[in-house]
């Protein structure tokens, strides 16, 4: 553990208030869309859709555990914190590969999603940080919005009343613009406060 930087190393509850942010500025691609859209009432179950948030939740506790924490930190070799924040979401990105209508533009959006978490997670956030950030955003498109996340479709509040069945809000382009940008103020913080590579 020596080897990454500190920040790194805590779970760390003082970055909520960039998942928020992170998440709010992502979550305004789909808000977007579903408004275009227009929305009806699912009519799902409140059962359903309170299980299925507490689902969301333990999801995204065990990827950030697995992609964001012990991947990332396990690849970093020598310090190098940013080549361990590739490597795992390479592999964030080919677990998805397999999911329901996957396509290009969405891997890339993966990819750039799990690069933004790791930063998040590195530049303060803490895993609560990065946690917080990948529920808020499964369960904000997923549950709150009704769209498909990376494919998947789950019980929602509302849905929009035109939804393609499609990877979801992950494949669009101004989301790339968003995650990329967000990404490279990410890469440059952190290249103010550790090495790169």
């Amino acid at each position: 553990m020596l080897l990454i930087p500190r920040a790194v190393n805590r779970w760390n509850t003082r970055g909520f208030r960039w998942s928020f942010i992170t998440s709010t500025a992502a979550l305004s691609v789909p808000l977007v869309l579903l408004l275009q859209a227009g929305v009806t009432v699912s009519g799902d179950p409140p059962k359903a859709v309170a299980l299925t948030l507490l689902a969301l939740l333990l999801y995204s506790l065990h990827e950030e555990l697995v992609f964001r924490l012990f991947l990332a930190d396990s690849l970093s070799l020598n310090g190098r914190f940013v080549v361990g924040a590739l490597l795992s979401s390479v592999l964030f990105t080919v677990v998805h590969l397999d999911n329901p209508f996957s396509d290009p533009l969405g891997m890339v959006n993966i990819f750039l999603a799990g690069l933004g978490l790791c930063l998040l997670r590195a530049m303060g956030g803490g895993l609560a940080g990065s946690v917080l950030a990948h529920f808020l955003w499964n369960a904000g498109i997923g549950v709150f919005m009704g769209f498909g996340v990376s494919g998947y479709t789950f019980p929602a509040i509302w849905r929009p009343m035109v939804d393609p069945k499609a990877f979801g809000p992950e494949a669009s382009p101004f989301l790339t613009v968003i995650l990329a940008g967000m990404v490279t103020a990410g890469l440059m913080a952190f290249r103010k406060r550790c090495r790169l590579v």
